[in-house]
């Protein structure tokens, strides 16, 4: 309900644009290198481990430079569960974009105006990877435990190395 004042990157000393998006049209679809958002991660509509949420797309408010991300109970079925072949119902849509196939910035200055919903079951971030994984920042994640029963821990992490079995990352968090 705060305020924010619409201070641009472009009119800051020394820095040059490199991506913006006003959310004044879709901007986002399949992988597709015209689209300057992919929504969900590079993997896919959902995560085979984690088939509790599947990614949808956003919706553009009208006539206020914005897009709302939601989680709904919205059952859809998936062909192919992504590791017994099987098909899967899964129950939630979520909203996810990313830059994963549009845009790439080893340096700089990075600012995202937004709102944080405050509510249980909600998992808002911004994560910035590197190329490949690991390295991720993880700028902001703010979520309840996974109980559901709490809303509203924030973390920033940094995800780096991998651990000698290659499959997970050392994390330092900060609270």
């Amino acid at each position: 309900k705060w305020k924010l004042k619409n201070k641009s990157s472009q009119e800051k000393e020394g820095l040059e644009l490199t991506f913006v998006d006003e959310f004044d049209e879709v901007s986002w679809g399949p992988k597709s290198h015209n689209k300057k958002w992919l929504t969900g991660e590079s993997w896919g509509k959902f995560h085979p481990r984690k088939n509790i949420m599947y990614y949808g797309n956003p919706e553009l408010v009208p006539d206020s430079s914005c897009a709302k991300f939601t989680v709904k109970y919205k059952p859809k079925t998936f062909k192919d569960d992504g590791i017994t072949g099987n098909p899967v119902t899964i129950p939630f849509q979520n909203t996810l974009i990313s830059t994963h196939f549009s845009h790439r910035q080893q340096h700089g200055q990075f600012e995202c105006r937004c709102t944080i919903p405050y509510d249980k079951g909600v998992w808002p971030a911004w994560w910035m990877y590197g190329n490949g994984w690991p390295p991720e920042i993880d700028i902001f994640e703010m979520y309840g435990k996974e109980d559901g029963k709490d809303a509203g821990i924030q973390e920033i992490n940094l995800h780096y190395g991998k651990t000698e079995q290659g499959n997970k990352s050392s994390t330092r968090s900060w609270k």
